[in-house]
């Protein structure tokens, strides 16, 4: 017998190892967490832990729609052949996967944040993202064009958190294709 494995009847889907096994942290508790002296260090631990989750998320997020916005413009646009098409949509559906991954898991660690009744300055940063900011924009590649100076990004495009990546090479790509 194996002194490493964890009998079946701990947890469900356990299967015996100890990776499996789930780790709550005090946002599972909800408020009793926040309140009590004893999980005090945890819960300051986790708020830190959330708030870098949704900060990468966020990160995520814009780089799956710019690279789901490109995909549309480089790949779906530019084929003419029926086997090309469904290639680039499969990939364009990929992304929109990734995409709405990432979004739960910002809804999850917002609704972790609000467990741990982070303060103000720190909810305040981060608001809720809808289905529809999600829907990738040519506006990028062309935002002269006629209808366009009345729309609006979504906020998560202006916050301070997300800083641009200078050496991503689809940004450059961007880039020289704007200077054309």
């Amino acid at each position: 017998m194996n002194p490493f494995l964890v009998p079946k009847e701990h947890g469900e889907g356990a299967e015996g190892h100890p990776e499996h096994l789930p780790v709550h942290l005090p946002s599972f508790f909800g408020t009793t967490a926040s309140d009590s002296k004893a999980f005090k260090s945890g819960v300051t631990k986790e708020i830190a832990l959330r708030v870098g989750q949704v900060h990468n998320c966020l990160h995520a997020i814009c780089l799956g729609i710019g690279n789901k916005s490109f995909a549309f413009c480089r790949r779906l646009c530019t084929v003419k052949y029926k086997t090309e098409k469904t290639w680039a949509w499969d990939t364009i559906h990929a992304l929109d996967n990734s995409l709405q991954r990432h979004w739960q898991v910002y809804n999850t660690a917002i609704q972790a944040l609000m467990a741990l009744q982070a303060d103000n300055s720190i909810m305040g940063q981060f608001q809720e993202i809808k289905q529809a900011d999600l829907v990738a924009s040519t506006i990028i590649m062309n935002s002269n064009a006629h209808g366009q100076c009345n729309k609006a990004l979504a906020w998560f495009w202006s916050s301070t958190g997300t800083e641009p990546i200078a050496d991503d090479a689809r940004l450059t790509e961007c880039k020289n294709l704007l200077h054309y």
